[in-house]
């Protein structure tokens, strides 16, 4: 047992290395403690930071929603038909709200701006300057035209992160609205006698009723009783009853040299041949309505008149009706001549037709001015220079096309149609020309800065003393670009000349003491005045271009 002993009392003591065996091991724990905890402390920010861009994101698109809410609620009744269209003047400029749910610091604020051409593909800059006014306040709401496009745009906000954080995490949405655009407003219009002391209005909204010259101070306001309505049937309805399904129109059909008084009767189904109730009407020199024999295959010599025609001072006199006479001849005059407002409509007046029609001044068409047309001096055959053309009531041939007269049969060629039926695309280097007595009249824009349009070999108004004469059909002047549906509303259905500009509405020019528009041609700018042969639906409503702004996720503050 000794041996045991002595190997017992030789073995070395271990003491000496428990200690640092337990530092080392301390110092490896807290090492791999701190880089846990680094490596959780590193996600932390980016976590908070995410947490918050999604949040705010999602606000952003509630402030987009919240907006489009906003603008499809703008709408007001048409005051004859009742029907719900769009209403300007109720458009939002801004919005601002809390998401619900959020405990109150979830936010967006949304500024939209309006245009009438597509700004998709246009810069801030550009943006800017473009944008239509928009008002908040006072006599005037909204914007006072109605526009083409909204640009929307949508900041989402949230409490401000803590500095070690960084950036704010609050984002920007953007989209672009289009605004279901059409041109079918034909909701009615006044026919004021010649002179516009009286207006034409009907007793009642029922068969039978008869319609009389009143004191135009009863036609300040539109009624149910004061809107007709000229559409392609070439008929003059009642407005008010087309929208109950029911439409009446007046009627009159005297036989031989008769005179009868017209009356609101039931408008006579399509397909229907002949005239024989009197509601077929073209419009004619003398700004006379004329009527159809009824067979409709020609005008008759009856014509809407006033019951004082046999008067020796053929003054109209209030409450008189309105007839169907023989229209005999000579210039107009209050008690046989009308002056309809432009919202009458254009009855069958078109391209098919050979018109050019308003899609602003929708029952207006283009009209070489008292059928003359240039010499080479810039004066007609009477002496007087005639250096513009006007938008006039447009004249109506009910059997045809052949009695529309020349001064308002323009000729040009639109696009192929495409397979929903119309008309796509463009056309360039084109003629817009008249078959005038004196052959092919070629329509000329300005050769310089002017705005006016003129017919014939002369220069327009504007410009008169400035060039020669002598232009011909192969002037560059005379070469237009027909652009029919381009996809894009604000390009589509114009005239286009040679120096980019597009065929408008322009200056009022007085014609036998009233003033009618003389087409121009103006900076592109998408609006109806700049539109032509438009068809009556133009496009719908959509959302486009939805996207981030770049600098959406670097912004400052909370």
């Amino acid at each position: 047992m000794k041996w045991l002993q002595r190997a017992i009392a030789q073995r070395h003591s271990d003491e000496g290395i428990a200690l640092p065996s337990v530092i080392l091991l301390i110092v490896v724990v807290g090492m791999l403690a701190i880089t846990v905890m680094g490596v959780i402390l590193a996600q932390v920010t980016p976590t908070i930071f995410s947490q918050k861009n999604s949040r705010t994101v999602t606000a952003a698109e509630a402030g987009i929603a919240a907006a489009l809410g906003e603008i499809r609620a703008a709408v007001a009744p048409d005051p004859v038909n009742g029907e719900i269209l769009g209403n300007s003047r109720a458009l939002p400029c801004s919005a601002a709200g809390t998401v619900t749910g959020s405990g109150g610091d979830l936010k967006y604020q949304v500024n939209i701006r309006y245009y009438k051409i597509d700004p998709t593909n246009m810069d801030e800059a550009w943006r800017n300057n473009n944008k239509m006014s928009c008002f908040t306040q006072g006599t005037i709401t909204g914007v006072p035209v109605t526009p083409s496009y909204a640009l929307i745009t949508s900041a989402g906000t949230d409490a401000q992160l803590p500095e070690r954080v960084g950036h704010s995490a609050n984002r920007t949405m953007q989209t672009i609205y289009r605004f279901d655009v059409s041109n079918y407003n034909i909701s009615g219009g006044i026919i004021f006698a010649y002179g516009t002391a009286f207006c034409l209005v009907a007793d009642e909204a029922k068969e039978g009723s008869a319609i009389r010259y009143v004191a135009a101070n009863h036609c300040q306001e539109d009624t149910d009783l004061n809107m007709w309505s000229w559409l392609e049937d070439y008929r003059l309805h009642l407005s008010s009853t087309d929208v109950a399904g029911d439409p009446l129109c007046i009627s009159g059909q005297p036989s031989g040299n008769n005179t009868v008084e017209a009356k609101l009767q039931r408008c006579q189904a399509d397909g229907v041949a002949g005239d024989a109730l009197g509601q077929y009407f073209s419009w004619e020199s003398g700004a006379r309505f004329k009527g159809q024999n009824a067979a409709n295959t020609a005008r008759s010599e009856k014509c809407l008149h006033a019951k004082r025609t046999g008067d020796a001072d053929k003054t109209i006199r209030e409450g008189d009706p309105l007839l169907v006479t023989p229209c005999g001849d000579g210039e107009a005059v209050e008690w046989r001549s009308f002056k309809p407002d432009a919202r009458l409509g254009a009855g069958g007046a078109s391209y098919a037709t050979g018109q050019i029609v308003s899609a602003q001044e929708f029952g207006r068409c283009f009209d070489v001015y008292e059928e003359h047309v240039y010499t080479d001096s810039g004066k007609d055959s009477d002496g007087y220079v005639r250096d513009y053309n006007l938008l006039y009531t447009c004249k109506q041939d009910p059997s045809g096309t052949t009695g529309v007269f020349w001064n308002h049969k323009w000729i040009y060629t639109e696009p192929p149609k495409n397979i929903e039926g119309v008309y796509a695309g463009e056309i360039s280097n084109q003629n817009i020309y008249v078959n005038s007595p004196r052959g092919k009249v070629c329509l000329l824009s300005p050769a310089g800065t002017g705005n006016g349009l003129t017919v014939g070999f002369e220069i327009p108004y504007a410009e008169r003393n400035s060039y020669s004469s002598g232009r011909n059909c192969n002037d560059a002047r005379a070469k237009w670009t027909r652009r029919a549906d381009t996809g894009d509303s604000s390009t589509s259905w114009t005239f286009v000349d040679y120096r980019g500009r597009c065929m408008s509405i322009g200056r009022k020019v007085p014609k036998n003491n009233y003033a009618w528009s003389a087409p121009a041609v103006a900076a592109c700018d998408g609006s109806n005045s700049q539109k032509w042969n438009a068809p009556r639906e133009m496009r719908g409503a959509g959302v486009d271009a939805y996207r981030e702004p770049a600098t959406s996720l670097v912004t400052s503050g909370g």
